[in-house]
């Protein structure tokens, strides 16, 4: 399914990364399966750039994108400095 063509509520990529951000987030904080969490992360931050460059070129809005993008990537930050402290 092409998600470029579906308003912002409706993409499956994006409300399937932020059903799970709290599940994630809830084990980032207690430090629980960070290596797979942060394999999870990249790839949703690639597809939501993605998804930012196809609404940019079309002149739409992407600003909830760029908010999820913003909380996605703190959260990888977390999970690096924590991955490094336990290192």
């Amino acid at each position: 399914m092409n998600t470029k063509d579906l308003p912002l509520h409706t993409s499956p990529v994006l409300k399937n990364i932020i059903s799970t951000y709290a599940d994630l987030w809830a084990d980032v904080m207690l430090s629980k399966n960070l290596e797979k969490h942060l394999i999870k992360i990249e790839f949703d931050l690639y597809e939501i750039d993605h998804m930012i460059t196809v609404r940019e070129n079309e002149g739409k809005d992407h600003t909830a994108m760029d908010k999820v993008a913003n909380q996605l990537y703190c959260l990888k930050m977390i999970v690096l400095k924590k991955l490094k402290l336990r290192s």
